[in-house]
């Protein structure tokens, strides 16, 4: 008979069961069929915490925050090195930006007066006789000598007239108080150069060949003694006796040399863009 009142128990219990649990149980399922079980799982984990474990995660955590804190009330402290920077480094920004602008200010000022003083400027006058005379810069005639520089037919290299030459040649006519020398019609000024390029003789950039007159105002005497005495009589014996240069003179009653080229100087300047746009 036992069997029997176990079975009426469960039947019993079936029909006692709420309906309504069994389409709970079966919405879970369709809701998450994945995840179903994992929360009873949960539970039944947290239900096996024990007390000491829930008391070293309060721990932990107090000290967490802790630190938390202390740190950030470190990085906010105004009184550590440091913590300033931003500030320090934004005022001496202003304070070149106040610099650059007093700068700025006073080379506006500066280019002021520059033109201001530049308008009034009475300093540049017109150049005295015996300025231009020494300047070379008027044309000249008068009494003098003419030598003519001459090399051997069949000189070569060291046998050919130099540009040191011409050079010893007028220095030594300058030195007889010439008023004015030619070398082959250009007229030698304060800034003409004679120098050798590629193995021909340039006087103010302008090629010139032999033979090489040279052209010189002033007292024929003083002149030629100039030339064939002293040093650069010396000088030009040892040319003729090794290497068959030859100076032959001629005096001049009336020479005639034209100005000399004076090479000026011009100097660049900036446009104001102010000025410009005005």
């Amino acid at each position: 008979m036992a069997p029997d009142i176990d079975n009426r128990r469960n039947i019993d219990d079936a029909h006692n069961e709420n309906p309504a649990a069994s389409m709970s149980l079966l919405q879970a399922i369709l809701d998450d069929p994945l995840g179903w079980g994992s929360l009873a799982d949960d539970d039944v984990h947290q239900q096996k915490k024990t007390a000491p474990e829930r008391i070293f995660v309060l721990i932990l955590a107090a000290i967490l925050a802790f630190i938390t804190t202390v740190s950030v009330r470190g990085l906010l402290d105004p009184d550590k090195p440091g913590a300033n920077v931003a500030t320090h480094l934004i005022a001496q920004i202003e304070q070149h930006q106040q610099t650059v602008k007093r700068l700025e200010t006073e080379v506006d000022e500066l280019n002021g007066k520059i033109k201001v003083y530049s308008a009034s400027d009475t300093s540049a006058r017109r150049a005295t006789p015996q300025v231009r005379q020494l300047a070379q810069l008027d044309a000249l005639e008068g009494p003098g000598l003419t030598i003519t520089v001459a090399e051997a037919a069949d000189a070569e290299g060291k046998g050919r007239v130099q540009d040191s030459d011409l050079r010893a040649l007028i220095n030594s006519l300058w030195e007889g108080h010439a008023e004015g020398i030619a070398v082959n019609g250009i007229r030698i000024g304060p800034t003409t150069a004679v120098r050798t390029a590629g193995g021909v003789i340039l006087v103010d950039f302008e090629a010139i060949e032999a033979p090489y007159v040279v052209s010189a105002i002033g007292d024929s005497e003083v002149l030629h003694n100039s030339v064939s005495s002293g040093r650069s009589g010396e000088y030009f014996s040892v040319l003729y006796s090794m290497y068959g240069i030859s100076l032959s003179y001629k005096q001049e009653s009336n020479l005639s040399l034209k100005p000399a080229d004076i090479r000026t100087q011009a100097a660049a300047s900036i446009d104001d863009p102010a000025e410009e746009n005005e």
